[in-house]
């Protein structure tokens, strides 16, 4: 008996130790899982306004890049507009050098 007693006790010396190694554990595992977590939602954070950033400055940029094909298309219309003014001019000149050559002949001519 006295040695099924002192199994007993030494089993639960041995259990003890394993409980107070076992709160230690968990209590280390809790921490390190509170760390991980900590800065995995700084990762996030850091990620997110990294986002924010990158779609404010896409937002800018296409923005400035519809600014500038706004311009674009009104140059480009300055342009038609400008050359069709420059062949209406051509042409007018045309016609009236031909009708000056006219009273020049006609003048020549009385």
């Amino acid at each position: 008996i006295n040695e099924i007693l002192e199994y007993i006790e030494s089993r639960l010396t041995e259990l003890r130790g394993e409980k107070e190694e076992l709160t230690v554990y968990t209590k280390l595992d809790r921490d390190r899982r509170a760390m991980e977590y900590t800065l995995y939602d700084k990762e996030l954070r850091r990620a997110r306004e990294t986002l924010d950033s990158l779609e404010h400055d896409r937002s800018e940029e296409c923005h400035v890049m519809s600014t500038l094909h706004e311009q674009a298309r009104e140059t480009h219309d300055a342009i038609r507009n400008v050359e069709g003014l420059a062949k209406a001019k051509t042409l007018a000149l045309r016609r009236n050098k031909v009708t000056l050559q006219g009273l020049e002949s006609k003048k020549a001519v009385a």
